[in-house]
């Protein structure tokens, strides 16, 4: 899902697909030999791109609140597997993608289908609050699509992922189609945002493409649902700079909800990344707020 050994561009049914236990996992999650994992479940609609409802977005140059706030996690939707089985099946995709690129672009698929890392937080927006959602990419969960959408008022998807992790192209046509199948106004993609300062692209660049993400997200129509790919990096990142800028979070706040959803642990896991925190710490909130 992006971690630091994948590259910095490269993270069913309509039926309610609710997260396995680890002992119902995937036989390449527990298989030492890293056997192949089955491939992810076609998608119930097909992928083609609605037109009028994909918009194209390319940068240029107090407290959180409380839980009882927050909504309660539609049933079709998951959070994450406990942090030592998290850890353990990153470490399997980490030896994929060294190992054998189609069977690791499979296994992520299927992760993320089955463990969604579904939160969310009301955002202090001047004069708009909304909720803004997060998540791993949704594709081949449309029963946890269609009830963000007719439940919890999510009108627009902010895709943050551009990269060759997964199927994106294939992926984001899936999710736009459904989402806009059960009642979604927006689905926007920003495009080119690594998660990570790179030869190609700086802290400042980041930054910049983080701001133009945030105000679509605050100019966008009813609630809005934030992903990437595992919902850890470039959307913690975004949601972290919300909470900062608009909730007036501490930073040790915002770092309990980025280890919430990025595994649970700094100690061991694949998936921790200072740098993402780093991020969040150093941006200029009159970017976005002025």
């Amino acid at each position: 899902m992006g971690s630091p050994h994948y590259p910095p561009d490269a993270g069913h049914t309509g039926q309610p697909r609710l997260a396995p236990g680890p002992d119902t996992w995937p036989e390449w999650a527990s298989d030492p030999q890293l056997t192949a994992p089955p491939l992810a479940v076609p998608h119930p609609f097909p992928p083609t791109l609605v037109a009028g409802f994909l918009l194209t977005a390319a940068a240029t140059a107090g407290q959180v609140p409380a839980a009882a706030e927050r909504p309660a996690r539609p049933a079709a939707c998951s959070g994450l597997p406990e942090t030592g089985a998290f850890i353990r099946a990153n470490r399997r995709l980490e030896a994929l993608y060294a190992s054998d690129r189609l069977r690791f672009r499979e296994a992520l698929t299927d992760f993320v289908t089955r463990y969604n890392n579904l939160g969310s937080t009301r955002i202090d927006f001047p004069g708009a609050p909304k909720t803004v959602f997060r998540s791993s990419i949704l594709s081949r969960n449309p029963a946890c699509l269609e009830q963000l959408v007719k439940d919890e008022g999510v009108r627009t998807i902010v895709n943050l992922y551009s990269g060759d992790l997964i199927q994106e192209g294939l992926l984001a046509a899936e999710e736009a189609d459904a989402f806009t199948h059960f009642g979604g106004l927006s689905y926007i993609r920003i495009l080119g945002l690594s998660d990570y300062p790179t030869g190609t692209q700086t802290l400042a660049d980041i930054q910049a493409r983080i701001a133009t993400a945030i105000g679509l997200i605050r100019a966008a129509p009813g609630n809005v649902l934030v992903h990437c790919v595992g919902g850890i990096h470039r959307t913690g990142e975004v949601y972290g700079v919300l909470q900062k800028c608009f909730n007036r979070a501490p930073m040790a706040a915002v770092t309990t909800e980025y280890l919430r959803h990025a595994g649970g642990t700094t100690q061991g896991n694949p998936e921790y990344r200072a740098v993402d925190l780093d991020i969040i710490r150093s941006f200029d909130c009159r970017a976005v707020t002025q």
